[in-house]
């Protein structure tokens, strides 16, 4: 039951921050900062993305501890080459 409230208490507070950023004013520049960060499941079915003010993904992360973004190269949030 503790897990549920907790999922509960997170769910609340990233509506809110998500709330905030759209009532913060927009910047027709591209960010690098996190407005919203969503994260769900555990190991091989962890997930976990990050997404700026602008629309931009900065952090995508699945399965726990692999980043799927390119992380020397500064963009607008498109994934590196597929893994061989």
């Amino acid at each position: 039951m503790i897990a549920a409230s907790d999922n509960n208490q997170e769910a609340a507070a990233a509506r809110q921050k998500l709330d905030a950023a759209h009532a913060a004013p927009h910047s027709p520049f591209s960010t690098a900062t996190c407005s919203f960060t969503s994260t769900s499941g555990a190991k091989d079915t962890f997930l976990k993305y990050c997404v700026t003010e602008n629309g931009n993904i900065t952090l995508l992360e699945t399965p726990l501890g692999h980043n799927q973004l390119e992380p020397e190269v500064a963009g607008e949030g498109y994934p590196g080459p597929s893994p061989k």
